[in-house]
């Protein structure tokens, strides 16, 4: 089928709407517990189930409003208990590869509005009809793509198509004003056009019901041949708006006013269904109108394990596409993309993919004067995070969910730990030119990666050079005050780094442990067991010293000096090889020493 073909208008399947009362699931962020054991916290809400046609008519997919795949409902967000749907979340399917080889993905054949979606909707319309706007309101992107999956969102972007985003946000204040409801609706903001911020589009924003939602007209958009900033927009129409979307999968429509799914590019549905990244134009022109769509693809492709198109991929290989990936795009845009992927459920395959299309330098961009001792850092760093990526699958199917961006940044960054850069005539670590500048993160993320950076490698030294694991508790202790609460993630990446050590990369991050690697593993958990039980070191970090510099100086008739910092080293120390002693007894250390 040609291009053009393809991007025909898709048919759109009106369908009915039923209620009922039905529970669905939702998973707060996991938190590492016991052995570095992660435990899920589920919480349940009641849904309304509203029946919608999931595929388009040029599709061939089965446009039944009520069939589904299976009879498997999803216990994480997905389909509620009265409706019966295929699954493909990101806490369900293995690695990327295997997802991309497989022949397609269950998609849920209805819609599932929870009760808040459905008031949300049901107020929407009644502002169009009350007001006499004639507008038609679409659902659109990313909500509509989830609840296809049957996944829950919390944010719908609503699309509109003869009015501006401000426009009707005028209309609905009036609406909520007229009818008392003002209680149920946040601050209605209105984000107006600023260049200089990248806000072109002016959006109106507002909370209704507890759902995040943003107004804004169907657009089409031209593009300045130097930024990714539209320089002009005009209002639209449905199949222009799907068309200028990232992703065929981001560029269907749920049709407010109709109850009908649309998917207008022909393409939305059978992608979503097959699993396969793929842009809506030729790849090669959606990327120089907007760069950032590179990055987004590998996201997406990440976290759904989808397939990535060929064409695409080709395409974010082509010199005029990177170089306008390397000048167009904001520094803070491309760390927001990093960081989404970097705790996402196949991390490892989307930093892989940027080092496929030569792109890891562009996204972690090391400072020019760099001294860098491991010159295959890049290979170095992502099979650690492989190894990484690896372990937390293993926890994952054991235990829950697990997330960790800092943990995953450390493995990337572990082969460049020593490596530092001049800046205003003092060294710096490398890694905190590509944490606070190339990705534009927190000063606390800086902070956290560095902790874990600097204590990973101690611990893997420890447990390497006791392989009776007898590990004193003076030497164990004082990690573990370097490191503080961050302890676990750092013994994680250690042992990242030692499943990593004489491997190449390999192709699969959740291989099946050789009993080797089972028995490094059982170590590391042998370590953490004896740091909370035996040595009773978690909480060390708080630890002070029982004889204070101000008496330390009065017992020792010295007068405070930079030997105090040396003597009060050397108290805790004592205090770790000694943790039943007391104040006495600290007492008596300390006039028996001689600074």
């Amino acid at each position: 089928m040609s291009k053009k073909q393809r991007l025909s208008d898709g048919g759109a399947v009106t369908t009915t709407t039923t209620t009922t009362d039905a529970a669905s699931t939702t998973r707060t962020d996991a938190q590492l517990d016991d052995h570095v054991h992660l435990t899920p916290v589920v919480s349940n809400t009641q849904d309304a189930v509203v029946t919608c046609a999931a595929t388009a008519a040029s599709s061939g997919v089965s446009s039944s409003a009520t069939a589904c795949e299976s009879a498997a409902a999803m216990h994480d967000g997905g389909c509620s208990s009265t409706t019966s749907c295929g699954s493909h979340g990101e806490g369900t399917h293995g690695t990327a590869a295997a997802a991309a080889s497989s022949a397609s993905t269950a998609l849920c054949r209805t819609i599932t509005l929870n009760q808040d979606e459905t008031r949300v909707f049901s107020m929407l319309l009644d502002v169009v009809r009350t007001a006499g706007l004639g507008t038609t309101l679409r659902a659109a992107g990313g909500w509509v793509r989830d609840k296809i999956l049957g996944r829950q969102t919390q944010d719908i972007d609503i699309a509109l198509d003869n009015i501006t985003g401000a426009e009707f946000a005028e209309s609905l204040v009036k609406y909520v004003t007229d009818h008392g409801l003002r209680k149920d609706v946040s601050q209605i903001g209105v984000v107006h056009a600023n260049p200089d911020q990248s806000k072109h589009l002016e959006t109106a924003t507002m909370m209704l019901f507890g759902i995040s939602l943003d107004f804004v007209n169907l657009r089409s958009e031209v593009y300045a041949s130097d930024s990714r900033i539209p320089i002009g927009m005009k209002l639209g129409t449905p199949t222009e708006d799907a068309l200028r979307r990232d992703l065929t999968i981001n560029s269907m429509f749920y049709n407010v006013n109709t109850s009908t799914l649309e998917d207008l590019t022909g393409q939305g549905l059978a992608d979503l269904e097959k699993g396969i990244i793929r842009t809506p134009l030729p790849p090669h022109v959606t990327f120089l109108d907007d760069p950032l769509r590179v990055l987004r693809s590998i996201r997406f492709a990440s976290r759904y394990g989808f397939k990535i198109d060929e064409e695409l991929m080709a395409a974010a290989q082509e010199r005029d596409v990177q170089r306008a990936l390397q000048t167009k795009i904001s520094r803070e845009r491309i760390g927001k993309e990093i960081g989404l992927i970097l705790v996402g459920p196949n991390m490892s395959f989307g930093m892989r993919k940027f080092y496929e299309l030569g792109l890891y330098d562009t996204i972690l961009d090391l400072p020019r004067a760099a001294t860098i001792e491991d010159k295959q850092y890049r290979l170095h760093g992502l099979t650690c995070l492989v190894q990484f990526d690896r372990y937390m699958k293993f926890l994952k199917r054991r235990d829950g969910e697990p997330t960790g961006r800092w943990e995953a940044l450390a493995c990337l960054l572990l082969p460049l730990h020593s490596s530092t850069f001049m800046e205003k005539g003092r060294p710096k670590p490398t890694s905190f030119h590509v944490v606070l500048s190339s990705l534009k993160f927190s000063n606390r993320d800086d902070s956290e990666v560095r902790r874990i950076l600097d204590t990973a490698p101690l611990f893997s030294r420890l447990i390497h050079s006791h392989p009776d694991l007898a590990i004193p508790r003076c030497d164990t202790g004082l990690i573990m005050r370097k490191v503080g609460t961050l302890w676990k993630y750092s013994l994680i990446v250690a042992l990242a780094a030692d499943l990593s050590a004489g491997k190449t990369l390999v192709d699969s991050s959740d291989a099946p442990y050789t009993p080797e690697e089972q028995e490094l593993i059982n170590r590391y958990n042998a370590v953490v067991d004896i740091i909370e039980n035996k040595l009773h070191l978690v909480g060390v970090w708080d630890l002070k010293p029982l004889v204070d510099g101000s008496e330390a100086a009065e017992l020792l008739h010295k007068n405070r000096g930079p030997w105090l910092n040396q003597f009060l080293q050397n108290e805790i120390m004592w205090q770790l090889d000694n943790p039943t002693a007391t104040v006495e007894d600290a007492r008596l250390w300390t006039l028996q020493q001689h600074v």
